[in-house]
Formats: structure tokens, sequence, C-alpha cells
């Protein structure tokens, strides 16, 4: 890749943007870096893409980047993945600092197991916020189809808000490292999880998490053992 200097300001995604899929934008950010805030606004459209976002080089608390729908609808952006991430996932954050996935839908439905957001190795100040969570509408206990997923260590400052996951066995599924080595800063608020099958928001492993003002659903196809 190619890089006349790391990224700085905002730009623009989808068909007739800056750039016209995620995938570029993940490789100009991983290879590129950013130098100042960065925010993607992203075009109405369905996106065919598994998408993984890595390191940014540059992040900062200064130096933060944003995805986030462009008419702030969330059902106007759809990823709609054909294919997922080696963890079953449609977005992934792996390392990832100071970033925030805002106001978009995940549609995973066409896939038996999905999880529509995980979050791999260490991530800090995570920010998901307005999005919607469309997964298959199973009867099962299976840690496989999960809205939001974190287990892979301990994360830091983690803000889940106002989001919808729909269906799945759970709604989120967020493990901190062990019972001596708890995960800081993590707040729930605001959220609403329908017709999960097993486990509308299981938690482990927090150091004074903030959960507050969710609104969780079951329905009548849950998981019997």
């Amino acid at each position: 890749v190619a890089c006349a200097g790391p990224l700085a300001g905002s730009y623009t995604i989808g068909t007739g943007g800056d750039f016209t899929t995620f995938a570029e934008v993940t490789t100009m950010l991983h290879n590129c870096g950013i130098s100042s805030a960065v925010v993607f606004d992203v075009l109405p459209g369905t996106y065919a893409e598994n998408i993984v976002v890595d390191s940014i080089p540059g992040a900062s608390s200064v130096n933060t980047v944003k995805f986030r729908s462009q008419t702030g609808l969330a059902t106007d952006v759809v990823i709609l993945p054909t294919a997922l991430n080696s963890d079953l996932s449609a977005v992934q954050f792996n390392n990832t600092d100071y970033v925030t996935w805002q106001n978009m839908t995940i549609n995973g439905t066409a896939h038996a197991y999905v999880r529509g957001i995980s979050l791999a190795n260490t991530n800090k100040a995570l920010t998901l916020s307005g999005n919607i969570i469309h997964l298959p509408d199973v009867s099962t206990s299976s840690t496989n189809i999960v809205g939001i997923y974190d287990a892979a260590g301990n994360d830091s400052a983690l803000t889940i808000t106002n989001n919808t996951v729909n269906n799945g066995s759970y709604g989120m599924y967020l493990y901190g490292e062990s019972s001596t080595s708890l995960q800081p800063g993590t707040t729930i608020s605001g959220n609403t999880i329908n017709g999960f099958a097993y486990s509308g928001l299981r938690t482990y492993y927090m150091n004074t998490p903030v959960i507050s003002q969710n609104y969780v659903y079951t329905d009548t196809l849950t998981y019997s053992s």
C-alpha cells in the first residue's frame, strides 16, 4: 500500500465516496495510520463484507477514529457478510484503541453460526453505539451465535450503548480474563436485546462495570437442556 501520509479529517465510504469498501479503509488505516481525529461517514447501502479493524498507528485519546452512518440511521447502512472472519464474526476489533462504531446494521441471519461484533486480544476505549444486529432465530446455548462477543482477555474502557440485538443464543457475552485479573471500565447501557434463546446479557470477571437501563426480552424459542 502506497501511503501519501497518515489519514486525517473526514472521509466517506461507499459508492461514489472516498473509499468504496471497508476493506480499502482498514488497509489504509493499518498501513498508513492517522495523524489527527478521523471520521468515516458510511453512505447508505448494503456492504457484502466481513470486516477486521486491527491496531491503528497514531490512534490516541485525541486522535480517535469513528465509523458512522452518514444519515445517522442504522437501517441505512447494512453489513451483510457473505463470509465471516476466523472467529465467526461479521465485524472484529483486534487490538484496537479509540475507535467508535456507530449507527449501522449487521445482518448475520444467513449464517448458522455468527457473532455480530467480536473483540479479539486487547482493546481500549472502544465504543459500540446505536447499532442493530440481526442473528439467526435459534433454540441453542451456543456462544457462536452472539450479538456482541468479548472473551479474549481484558479490554478497558469498553462502552456499549443503545444497541439492539435480535435473536441468537446470547445477546452479549462479555468475559474478562480471570477472577484475579478483572476487566476495568466497562459500560453497558440503554441496549435492547430481543428474542435470545439462552442468555440476554452474560458478563464475568468485570471490575465495577456500569450496567443500566438495558431491556432484555426472550421469546418462545428458547434453549432447553
